[in-house]
Formats: structure tokens, sequence, C-alpha cells
């Protein structure tokens, strides 16, 4: 089958991080076609259109080009991932007939184009129960069109690291540095000298894309943290389109989102501080109610952060007041369980199949 993921906007995010690996396991079996502002997959399938401008009168151009690149490689169906990308699907999909999905990654305010246009989709999939409530409470989306699906996690890619008890005691902190995600970062920054002084052998590494706007002040921090101290202890090292050996060198890592999963699928303890909301160190205890905001990123109402159970949760894995080998087993077996990206493709695949006419049903049965 041939599918065209669109997306919005001009930095790497989870949820091109999501599509990429639908995009990997589907290799061979669907033909996966992208659009989009920054080419972020293969180039001989991706057609570059300006999605982040506004509906009028750029969102209309764009449909009209959608449209006629859609006839032209026979694509069958359309799966946006942003909100401005589910306004141009809504109308390429209004022009050529072909069925579309979105996923929301996010939790979108209520928009005149959305509820004018119906840009939600066939089915619209929330990857955590938070988005799930505010579709259907603040955007009106139907019960029955929503489903939810959560992130799929490549488990092959993240594979369990070796843990060294001697090294250094690396605290990462992932994920952006950028729009709601810098509230995260400049509470973690607050923060520092409480998780320095834990132990002398703290270091604390900020890694991912930083807006210009807070470039200085983040060095600004950083420096202020480092205060004190004889050699630097608190460093920026910059986006990383792989973050594994980042987290194969932490001891634990402060993320939200994927970027938690993915530590915690290769067996690294994580503590979960997002966009609107912390849960602290994660465990059995306290996966459940985090799992249901996507780790921190949306939670229904925004929540101080709670800066003595995130040091706490630093200061279990230093002291080592917690058993960290069935920490690191159990963070990995409950990605197993919940996010493996197979299971994730596979749920993804029904819905697409719900939508798609008789015959395209029969042959997504086939492969």
């Amino acid at each position: 089958m041939k599918i065209l993921f669109l997306h919005s906007g001009f930095q790497w995010t989870g949820a091109i991080t999501y599509a990429r690996a639908l995009e990997s396991v589907w290799r061979g079996r669907h033909e996966v076609f992208w659009t989009g502002d920054t080419p972020f997959s293969a180039l001989n399938r991706y057609l570059q259109l300006p999605l982040s401008e506004k509906l009028l009168p750029k969102g209309i151009q764009n449909a009209f080009r959608l449209a006629r690149y859609i006839r032209k490689q026979g694509i069958q169906l359309l799966h946006a991932h942003s909100r401005r990308a589910n306004c141009v699907a809504a109308l390429a999909s209004g022009l050529t007939g072909v069925p579309y999905v979105t996923t929301s990654h996010q939790r979108m305010k209520p928009h005149a184009w959305n509820r004018m246009l119906g840009c939600w989709g066939g089915k619209t999939i929330a990857i955590c129960e938070s988005i799930s409530t505010h579709l259907r409470q603040h955007n009106r989306v139907p019960d029955q069109q929503i489903i939810s699906i959560p992130n799929g996690i490549d488990l092959d890619e993240f594979q369990p690291a070796a843990f060294e008890p001697s090294r250094p005691f690396i605290v990462s902190v992932l994920g952006r540095l950028s729009g709601h995600r810098w509230r995260a970062a400049a509470f973690i920054l607050s923060i520092c000298p409480d998780l320095l002084v834990l132990s002398p052998d703290v270091h604390i590494h900020f890694a991912g894309a930083v807006d210009d706007a807070y470039k200085e002040l983040l060095q600004r921090l950083i420096h202020q943290a480092n205060q004190g101290f004889s050699r630097e202890r608190v460093r920026y090292t910059g986006f990383a389109s792989d973050v594994r050996p980042i987290i194969g060198e932490s001891s634990v890592v402060i993320a939200a989102g994927r970027s938690l999963l993915e530590s915690l699928a290769m067996g690294v303890p994580a503590i979960a501080v997002g966009e609107e909301c912390d849960h602290g160190l994660m465990t059995p205890a306290s996966y459940s109610e985090a799992r249901a905001t996507n780790f921190g990123d949306f939670s229904l109402v925004r929540a101080p952060y709670n800066a003595a159970r995130i040091i706490d949760g630093v200061r279990a894995i230093v002291n080592h007041t917690i058993a960290i080998d069935s920490l690191r087993s159990w963070g990995r077996h409950a990605v197993q369980q919940d996010y493996d990206v197979r299971r994730v493709a596979s749920a993804i695949e029904q819905v697409y199949a719900e939508l798609l006419p008789v015959p395209s049903q029969a042959a997504l049965r086939k492969i």
C-alpha cells in the first residue's frame, strides 16, 4: 500500500521519530511517501511543501499541489502528524477521495478551521490518555473516531546498555530545549545545584535542539551552575540525531515522551519531567500515572514541578537505595509490553484497513 505521511514544522520531534519508526517496520510491505517543510526522510519519495503556512492562502495552494502528487503517485491513504498538516490532508482528501488518518502527538487548542473542515480524519489516533480526553472535551472529536495507540519504540534499535558502576555518574537531560519544553529545561537548570551536591561524581548533560532565543540564556545558566567547581560539571552537548550513545553513557535520564521510553528500553533508569508536569523516577508505582500524560508532556492541568521528587529520584540512583538491576530490567519489560513498535504498527494497519475501500483492504491483508 502507498501511504503518505504529512508533517508541518522544521525541528526534529518525537512525531518524526514515530513516523520514521513505522516506515522502518513497513519497509518492503508498504511504500511510505512524505510531505512537509523539511525533508526528514528519503528524498526520492518526498514532496517539499510549506505546510507550516496558514491555511489562507498557502494551505489551499498546498492542498491542490498535494492532490496532484497523490494522483501521480497513486497514494492510497494519507496520515497527518501535526495540526496544519491535518488541515491540508482534509482538503486533499476532499479533492481526491483518498481517506486520511491523523495522529495527535500533542494537545491541540480548538481551532476554527479544525471545526469547519473536520480536520481529524476518518480516525484520530491519540498517543496517550490525556490527549484522548482533550480531543473529546475540547475539540469535540466523537468518541467513536478516537483510538488510543501509543508511541512505538524499536526494541531492536534500542537495546539494553552495559552498566558500569565505576564510570562518572551522568544525568542526561534529553529532549528539545525549545517551545513548551523550555519550561522543563529551565526547571531542571534551576535544581542543578541540588543535584550536584549529591555526589562529587555527578555530571549533568543537556542534549537537544535549542531555539536561538534561548541559547544565550542556556549558556548563562550553565555557567552559573558550574560556579564554585574546579571543573565543568554541567554542559550542553547539542542536538544528536542518534541518542543511543548518550543514553548508553547515562546513569539516569531526565526526559519525557519518546526520549524517556527509549531510555527505559535501553535499561537506563529514567525520571519523567515533561512540558506540563513531572512524575519522578519511573518505577512500577509511578509508571501508570506517568503513561497517561506521555510521561509529563500532556497533563489536563499544568502543575508546578516537584523539585524534591526529582532530586530524590536522582539520589536513589546515586546512593543505590533502590535495586538498580531490577529497575533496569523492569523498564525494558514495560516498554516491551506497551510500546513495541511492531505492535503499534500492526494496530495502525488495522485503523487503515477500516478506512480503505474493500479491494484495498484485501490487498492490505495479503501483505
